[in-house]
């Protein structure tokens, strides 16, 4: 395995993490000397499902903390992943989105498939891809968990895990309020408030934010804009506490939001059926816009009970969501896709924390989840007289009207417990497992006119099961108050599915097998230097077997999800963060991936096969650094801070197969994405003025392309493999403003 050109193995990479701990240990030494002054903020993590510090915990982890959130004018997940080098997000229109991390990603919309790598808000899993774009005003933190977390969180944390939690209701009376106002007529109101409704037993707390923004590109076609976007966003909680030892929380999250979507085309050369097609990132001529939607709420009531034996534990959540997703193509038309999902999921968990002030810990516990899908997708295709696809298309009427209808039902339920053993005052040992079954029911129907892309409609159930053991063992040691040290091996799995896409009724009913990884991670930790220094290092090798892929079935010329064989993902993770004095603070996350299929062939459907081992895993950049400085003071006046990040970002590839054109795959780098921040705050800190710009330089980069040219070149257009025409899914374009913000 390569790191930096150097050849590593495991034992070197153990050593290179102890030369780092042997540092960071000398610098331990030199904490009497260090100037006195502010240290950073220490933060508190629930990662091991129980509060323990960010440089305590055993794991690869970013942290993103409620005052970056705010300073950073931080949104949605898109602004996470900009501050968090490490996690991929790719937003597919504004209802539907995937998460990766460490190179596990199932980019595929299907009920039937599962997310490689779950989301969890207040401790409650969000399942469905049209639910995985929260509001994140007022957020307390998020957690990035990088690995496998099979353990604590079960199944589907093949990569890892994103954590949001909100804040919770407290016994005091107050609130802010903030408007913003920024690029493109980006107006945002937001308010919290939180009463103290009976001392010391009820307390409520309130958030309101709504926001409009109109659109960033222009329609050639009918002179419109388009992206623009309304949302509006809803939560409520109430605690209550009767007694010391019991405490209660309702809550309550809303979310609507509506807008238009536009197309980035790009291509090296001008369609011959499509003259003057613009490739332009802020124009388009879609001539129809292209539309999102989506209605999502949930309840959840989590209860803690503390008693001498421990803490239990029940949190039960209900999540439904409504989303649909209408996009377009050219402006001809070629195509219009329509897609709505109807989502219900419950989930429960209940579990028992032993108290934390003895040599033996544990956790034990039950999970249960059943979800239900409903995802409809209609395909109008009116398709060009003389383009490729009306080649297949011969002999029928246009438009043609393609629906597929897919229905799954999952339930999933699973025991588990993980046990901590303090050997000696330094050295602790930690051991757990989990048992999941999980089962997959539903049915799926395609039909199209004339049988041209199906042949005659399909209709097939969907029935089958799986169950796995994921267990993980931690050995930890603190050499010092300031230093820890860890090594880790566990195992994930990405529960098995159905495909949505098949030219076969048995194509649907055959189900694809769960995917598995064998994670092996040592890592160190150091915060000292009275606090102005924290640095954290993880060295890792991840084996996938069953890796779950997308590509095409060359025997039938289906898009479908299979197991490709198998796969090694390696790497090493930095995230260092300083106050050289006590008006600087300074940051560097580098990331790096050596990520490869080591067994992957492809039946060509002719006997042959074409073997892609050695091929990059899709969604993996090798090379992932953002640097940070923010400068800050206090003055008669308020305090007045001035930051911004740059981050660099090397190339990824789409597909398997990493065919992907040379100038599409150069769009998927960060070649310096730049964000800026200043901000006043008044000494009593009751009025703030923020301002901010996210990607000032314009960086048009590619967060997904697929090739589009089957429906508007010609034949002799499409076999040329010089040229080519893609559909671009842009990142966001810059924005700045100014927001205005007072505490009550």
């Amino acid at each position: 395995m390569k790191y930096l050109g150097i050849r590593l193995r495991s034992r070197e990479m153990f050593v290179a993490c102890s030369v780092v701990a042997l540092l960071c240990g000398q610098a331990h030494a030199q904490n009497a000397s260090a100037p006195d002054g502010q240290g950073l903020e220490e933060i508190v993590v629930t990662a091991m499902r129980r509060e323990t510090g960010l440089e305590k915990t055993p794991i690869s982890i970013s942290v993103l903390a409620a005052a970056a959130i705010e300073k950073s004018h931080v949104v949605d997940l898109t602004d996470v992943t900009r501050l968090t080098p490490s996690l991929v997000y790719m937003p597919r229109g504004g209802s539907e989105g995937y998460l990766s991390l460490r190179g596990a990603i199932i980019f595929d919309d299907s009920p039937g498939t599962d997310p490689a790598v779950s989301m969890y808000i207040d401790d409650v899993v969000r399942v469905s891809v049209a639910d995985v774009q929260p509001d994140v005003y007022d957020i307390d933190r998020v957690e990035v968990l990088k690995g496998p977390q099979g353990t604590l969180f079960g199944r589907n944390s093949i990569g890892g895990v994103v954590a949001l939690y909100t804040n919770q209701p407290t016994f005091k009376n107050g609130g802010s309020a903030e408007v913003s106002y920024g690029e493109h007529h980006l107006v945002e109101l937001k308010g919290v408030y939180n009463a103290a409704l009976i001392d010391d037993n009820l307390a409520a707390r309130f958030i309101l934010s709504d926001s409009s923004v109109r659109g960033n590109v222009r329609d050639v076609a009918t002179g419109g804009e388009l992206n623009g976007e309304h949302q509006l966003s809803l939560r409520g909680k109430l605690l209550f506490t009767p007694t010391d030892a019991l405490r209660f929380v309702s809550s309550f999250d809303y979310l609507h939001r509506q807008g238009t979507q536009a197309e980035w085309l790009l291509g090296n050369y001008q369609p011959a059926l499509v003259p003057g097609l613009t490739y332009a990132p802020e124009q388009t001529a879609q001539g129809k816009p292209g539309e999102a939607g989506q209605t999502n709420w949930g309840l959840t009531e989590r209860g803690d009970w503390t008693t001498e034996m421990g803490t239990f534990t029940s949190i039960t959540g209900y999540r439904h969501l409504d989303s649909h997703n209408t996009k377009t193509l050219f402006p001809v038309d070629a195509l219009i896709l329509n897609a709505h999902e109807h989502d219900n999921q419950v989930t429960q968990e209940l579990r028992l924390a032993s108290p934390v002030d003895q040599p033996l810990t544990w956790i034990a516990g039950v999970y249960f989840l059943h979800n239900s899908k409903d995802r409809p997708v209609d395909a109008f295709q009116d398709y060009l007289p003389g383009s490729f696809f009306a080649r297949k298309a011969s002999g029928f009427p246009a438009p043609i009207l393609y629906q597929n209808v897919q229905v799954a039902h999952t339930t999933s339920g699973a025991p588990f417990a993980d046990v901590a053993y303090d050997i000696t005052d330094k050295l602790k040992v930690d051991v757990g497992g989990r048992y999941t079954w999980q089962k997959k029911a539903g049915s799926a129907y395609l039909n199209s006119t004339g049988g041209v892309i199906r042949g005659s409609d399909l209709h097939a159930a969907q029935n089958a099961s799986w169950t796995a053991f994921t267990p993980a063992a931690t050995l930890t040691y603190q050499a010092t108050s300031s230093l820890m040290s860890y090594a880790t091996v566990s195992r994930g799995f990405l529960s098995g599915g159905f495909n949505a896409n098949s030219s076969t009724a048995k194509g649907l009913a055959v189900p694809f097998d769960s995917e598995y990884v064998w994670n092996y991670e040592v890592g160190t930790k150091f915060n000292g230097l009275d606090n102005r220094l924290h640095a954290n290092l993880a060295a890792f090798i991840d084996r996938y077997t069953n890796l779950q892929v997308i590509q095409l079935d060359t025997t039938t010329q289906d898009v479908i999800t299979t197991n490709a064989g198998a796969a090694r993902v390696g790497g090493i993770e930095t995230d260092i963060e300083g106050t050289p004095v006590k008006w600087l603070t300074l940051g560097l996350k580098y990331d790096y991936l050596d990520s490869r299929f080591t067994e992957f062939l492809i039946n060509n459907g002719d006997g042959t096969y074409t073997d892609n081992a050695g091929h990059k895993v899709p969604f993996t950049p090798t090379h992932r650094v953002t640097a940070s400085a923010e400068v800050h003071s206090g003055f008669s006046v308020g305090t007045i801070a001035v930051g911004g990040d740059y981050t660099y970002r090397s190339t990824q590839e789409f597909t398997a197969e990493n065919d992907t054109p040379q100038a599409i795959r150069a769009l998927t780098a960060w070649r310096g994405l730049v964000n800026l921040h200043a901000s006043w705050s008044s000494n009593d800190d009751r009025w703030e003025v923020l301002l901010w710009g996210k990607n000032i330089t314009n960086l048009h980069y590619a967060v997904y392309a697929q090739s589009a040219a089957v429906y508007i070149a010609t034949a002799p257009e499409f076999f040329d493999h010089s040229k080519y025409l893609y559909e671009i899914q842009p990142g966001p374009y810059r924005s700045y403003g100014v927001t205005l913000r007072t505490r009550f």
